[in-house]
């Protein structure tokens, strides 16, 4: 048989049988509730850690085929150009 309190915060504490009082279930209660929360908030620091290694790593790729464009452009460009013309690459 299952004895229904309230707790000072007026929520229905349930306690099996008179074996566990009132103030275990509450705090087992509560321990649970903080170990999942723990548990959720260390995955999301992991998979934030992922994004932003993914993100630098795009970021490289990004800055590698600018500069690999630019010798390109640069290499096989049909007649000089100027300086400026480098980085605009219809203007070769």
């Amino acid at each position: 048989m299952e004895h229904v309190t309230m707790s000072s915060s007026g929520r229905q504490l349930l306690s099996p049988g008179g074996g566990v009082s009132d103030n275990s279930v509450a705090d087992e209660a509560i321990v649970m509730l903080h170990n999942k929360w723990r548990t959720v908030w260390r995955l999301s620091v992991e998979r934030k850690k992922l994004l932003q290694d993914i993100f630098d790593h795009l970021l490289e790729v990004r800055q590698f085929v600018g500069i690999v464009r630019l010798v390109c452009i640069v290499v096989f460009c049909p007649f000089p150009c100027a300086p400026s013309e480098l980085l605009n690459a219809a203007a070769c």
